[in-house]
């Protein structure tokens, strides 16, 4: 029986694994079922400091995370009081929403739901912006202050960097001035290559009234995804309730040993989550 401390909430909890042993007592095969891991972000203050150990953009903080009425009838919030308020236009632009990195191995799957709105259509003049060099921006830390300083978490920045540095097919424009607002998945290998990318735009179902969005995969090989939600355009668009749910394919360790009975290391085997239980 394994007794486990999860990362996400911190409950302990037993699941059965199963190992093989050779004749000398030797561990040589020890299996288990995946977990189901879920992250979420509902945005709201008492759930702040949870959302920023789980999520890597610097979204879920509170100059984002905010309040847009306090009348039920006019917050855009979809539960709660607050929302993400994500724009890409203006002297200080916040495109990203919600993002999680996630290291994965071939059979699991990734989903990711997300609910988004924007109060009015864009304006239809010409916007260029640049995500890929916004992201390369928040990379670098202002003059004078260290990376990391403000307590948000950076991690998951890097993959992404590379992620949008690479031939994404284009947004599409849709009729009717909907902005460009989206959830997306990237997956990459063990070597932080781009494998594949999958995005779910906004439609007109969106304007005041919450669209549900959702993008699933099943990992083709070890590495990582990467699942966000942004908006590239000038026009406000507000995202709540993003959850991101990790399916662990089978857990397993395979220890091999040489006739002195000396671990082999370049044989081992392990699965990313077989090191984190805590026995």
């Amino acid at each position: 029986m394994l007794r486990a401390v999860s990362p996400v909430s911190g409950a302990i909890t037993h699941q059965r694994e199963y190992t093989v042993k050779d004749h000398l007592g030797n561990l040589r095969l020890a299996y288990r079922a995946g977990r189901r891991l879920t992250y979420f972000a509902g945005l709201e203050p008492g759930d702040a400091s949870r959302e920023t150990q789980q999520f890597d953009s610097a979204s879920v903080s509170a100059p984002v995370a905010q309040s847009v009425g306090a009348n039920p009838a006019t917050s855009r919030a979809r539960t709660g009081t607050h929302v993400a308020r994500l724009h890409a236009g203006g002297p200080a632009p916040q495109p990203l929403g919600a993002l999680k990195q996630l290291g994965v191995q071939r059979g699991d799957t990734v989903l990711v739901t997300a609910h988004g709105l924007y109060p009015q259509a864009t304006s239809g003049s010409p916007f260029l912006f640049s995500l890929a060099s916004f992201v390369a921006g928040l990379l670098q830390p202002a003059p004078g202050v260290p990376g990391g300083a403000d307590g948000r978490r950076r991690g998951g920045l890097p993959l992404l960097s590379i992620g949008v540095s690479a031939a994404l097919p284009a947004l599409v424009p849709r009729s009717g001035g909907v902005p460009l607002g989206y959830v997306r998945l990237l997956v990459f290998n063990a070597d932080s290559n781009l494998v594949s990318s999958q995005t779910q735009q906004l439609s007109s179902a969106a304007l005041n009234n919450y669209e549900d969005l959702q993008l699933q995969v099943v990992v083709p090989q070890d590495g990582y995804v990467t699942a966000y939600v942004g908006n590239e355009s000038d026009a406000d668009v507000f995202f709540d309730d993003v959850a991101v749910v990790h399916g662990q394919g089978l857990q397993v360790q395979e220890n091999q040993y040489d006739p002195w009975g000396l671990s082999l290391a370049g044989l081992d085997y392990a699965s990313p989550e077989i090191g984190r239980a805590h026995v």
